[in-house]
Protein backbone atom coordinates (compact mmCIF):
# COMPACT_ATOMS: atom_id res chain seq x y z
CA UNK A 1 0.00 0.00 0.00
CA UNK A 2 3.12 2.14 0.83
CA UNK A 3 4.67 1.09 -2.84
CA UNK A 4 1.33 2.82 -4.72
CA UNK A 5 1.17 5.40 -1.98
CA UNK A 6 4.85 6.65 -3.29
CA UNK A 7 4.55 5.90 -7.18
CA UNK A 8 0.81 8.41 -6.93
CA UNK A 9 2.62 11.01 -5.15
CA UNK A 10 5.98 10.31 -7.88
CA UNK A 11 3.41 10.83 -10.77
CA UNK A 12 1.75 13.71 -9.41
CA UNK A 13 5.43 15.40 -9.39
CA UNK A 14 5.86 14.52 -12.68
CA UNK A 15 2.64 16.04 -14.21
CA UNK A 16 3.14 19.14 -12.24
CA UNK A 17 6.69 19.46 -13.65
CA UNK A 18 5.41 18.98 -17.04
CA UNK A 19 3.35 21.97 -16.88
CA UNK A 20 4.13 25.55 -17.38
CA UNK A 21 4.33 27.74 -14.66
CA UNK A 22 0.78 29.79 -14.18
CA UNK A 23 2.42 32.47 -11.45
CA UNK A 24 0.03 35.45 -11.23
CA UNK A 25 0.61 39.04 -11.82
CA UNK A 26 1.82 40.37 -8.33
CA UNK A 27 -1.78 42.69 -8.65
CA UNK A 28 -3.57 39.65 -8.84
CA UNK A 29 -2.82 37.79 -5.57
CA UNK A 30 -6.03 37.61 -4.08
CA UNK A 31 -8.29 36.90 -7.08
CA UNK A 32 -6.25 33.27 -6.96
CA UNK A 33 -7.62 32.25 -3.30
CA UNK A 34 -10.34 30.02 -5.05
CA UNK A 35 -7.49 28.05 -6.71
CA UNK A 36 -6.22 26.89 -3.99
CA UNK A 37 -8.26 24.81 -1.50
CA UNK A 38 -7.72 23.06 1.36
CA UNK A 39 -6.27 19.72 0.88
CA UNK A 40 -4.23 20.49 -2.09
CA UNK A 41 -0.46 19.47 -1.64
CA UNK A 42 1.90 22.30 -1.01
CA UNK A 43 3.93 21.95 -4.26
CA UNK A 44 0.18 22.57 -6.19
CA UNK A 45 0.42 25.78 -4.64
CA UNK A 46 3.96 26.59 -5.67
CA UNK A 47 2.83 25.39 -9.37
CA UNK A 48 0.00 27.57 -9.02
CA UNK A 49 1.08 30.67 -7.27
CA UNK A 50 5.13 30.63 -7.54
CA UNK A 51 7.08 30.92 -4.47
CA UNK A 52 5.51 32.91 -1.88
CA UNK A 53 6.55 36.63 -0.53
CA UNK A 54 6.85 35.67 2.98
CA UNK A 55 6.88 32.38 4.99
CA UNK A 56 6.65 31.89 8.42
CA UNK A 57 6.22 28.85 10.97
CA UNK A 58 4.20 28.76 14.26
CA UNK A 59 2.25 25.72 16.58
CA UNK A 60 -0.36 26.12 13.98
CA UNK A 61 1.51 24.80 10.80
CA UNK A 62 3.66 27.07 8.05
CA UNK A 63 1.94 29.93 6.38
CA UNK A 64 2.79 31.05 3.44
CA UNK A 65 1.79 34.76 2.18
CA UNK A 66 1.71 36.48 -1.41
CA UNK A 67 1.38 40.06 -1.79
CA UNK A 68 0.01 41.95 -4.41
CA UNK A 69 1.13 45.60 -5.93
CA UNK A 70 -2.34 46.36 -5.68
CA UNK A 71 -2.90 45.67 -1.88
CA UNK A 72 -4.11 42.43 -2.41
CA UNK A 73 -2.97 39.77 -0.16
CA UNK A 74 -3.37 35.95 -0.01
CA UNK A 75 -1.98 33.96 2.92
CA UNK A 76 -1.97 30.40 2.73
CA UNK A 77 -1.62 27.78 5.97
CA UNK A 78 -0.44 24.03 6.04
CA UNK A 79 -1.10 21.01 7.54
CA UNK A 80 2.03 19.06 9.44
CA UNK A 81 1.53 16.94 5.96
CA UNK A 82 2.58 19.89 4.02
CA UNK A 83 -1.09 19.86 2.46
CA UNK A 84 -3.69 23.33 2.36
CA UNK A 85 -5.11 23.90 5.56
CA UNK A 86 -6.66 27.12 5.11
CA UNK A 87 -6.25 29.81 2.45
CA UNK A 88 -7.76 33.69 2.88
CA UNK A 89 -7.74 36.40 0.57
CA UNK A 90 -8.36 39.77 1.45
CA UNK A 91 -6.65 43.35 1.68
CA UNK A 92 -3.30 44.45 3.22
CA UNK A 93 -3.35 46.68 6.43
CA UNK A 94 -0.52 49.28 6.07
CA UNK A 95 2.22 49.76 4.05
CA UNK A 96 4.31 46.95 1.80
CA UNK A 97 7.95 48.10 2.38
CA UNK A 98 10.02 48.78 -0.46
Amino acid sequence: MKLLSHVAAAAWLALLASCGSTTPPLGDVSKYGQLVVPGHPKQYVVHVLGRPTEASSNRDGERWTYLGTDGSVLSVLFDENDRVRKAKAGKRRGKRPS
